[in-house]
């Protein structure tokens, strides 16, 4: 793992959307507060059930947001990236983690305790918003998964590899990283298909050029057309 040094790392934060749309007085509390520190892979930087564990930003290496079902089965929700914040949830309710974050190689991690996000975000209801705010953002995209739960293949597959290639909590529409080391049976289960309706939709989506296929890896081609696929017949916004 190559290791980057502190003056690199407010560069890195500053990619993603959350922490360079804060107020500068914010952002300079939270990198002043925060500690940089690494991960090993395989390692849990929180897991399901588990107590609070603060706010977390991705420096380096890749995050997979895990939930186990009642059934045992495990589905994967997410994957944070350098510029990615986790645990939003937790610090707003206090509340056990509802996912666990697995670090899918050695990594680096910027991380805020809990008793620092509250001091820095519970002051005014002003800044509390702040903390607020991604969560009501993802909020509004679960709203939209859940009314198209029934939808069509094609459009629940077509969404769930957008939603894997760009974290929930961002804004702003950009690029979709490539989906690395994401088995079939995995996708399959996070869309609740079979994975021979999943093989199928995949195999249809390469051969209209819309995305490229690799040994467990997804390279999105052309993410406006897929995400018209995914939002086709329903609202880009839900009131």
């Amino acid at each position: 793992m190559t290791r980057v040094q502190p003056p690199q790392v407010e560069q890195i934060l500053a990619t993603g959307s959350w922490f360079s749309g804060l107020p500068r007085e914010i952002a300079c509390e939270v990198r002043n507060a925060g500690r940089l520190r690494a991960l090993a892979a395989g390692a849990s930087l929180f897991e399901q059930g588990g107590a609070p564990s603060g706010l977390h930003a991705m420096i380096t290496g890749q995050l997979r947001i895990i939930a186990m079902t009642h059934d045992g089965d495990l589905q994967i929700a997410g994957i944070a990236r350098p510029g990615d914040w986790v645990g939003f949830l937790a610090c707003l309710d206090h509340g056990p983690h509802v996912y666990s974050g697995i670090a899918q190689q050695d990594m680096q991690v910027f991380s805020l305790s809990p008793t620092v996000v509250s001091a820095i975000f519970e002051r005014d209801v002003a800044t509390f918003r702040h903390l607020l705010a991604p969560e009501l953002n993802l909020a509004r995209k679960v709203y939209g998964y859940v009314i198209e739960d029934a939808g069509e293949p094609h459009r629940r597959i077509a969404a769930r590899i957008t939603g894997l290639g760009r974290w929930p909590y961002a804004y702003a529409g950009g690029p979709l990283a490539p989906l690395e080391e994401l088995k079939q049976a995995e996708l399959a289960a996070s869309v609740k298909l079979s994975r021979q309706t999943v093989n199928a939709t995949l195999r249809n989506f390469e051969a209209r050029g819309l995305i490229e296929l690799g040994y467990g890896r997804i390279r999105v081609l052309d993410p406006h057309a897929l995400e018209r696929i995914a939002s086709y017949g329903r609202s880009q916004e839900v009131a």
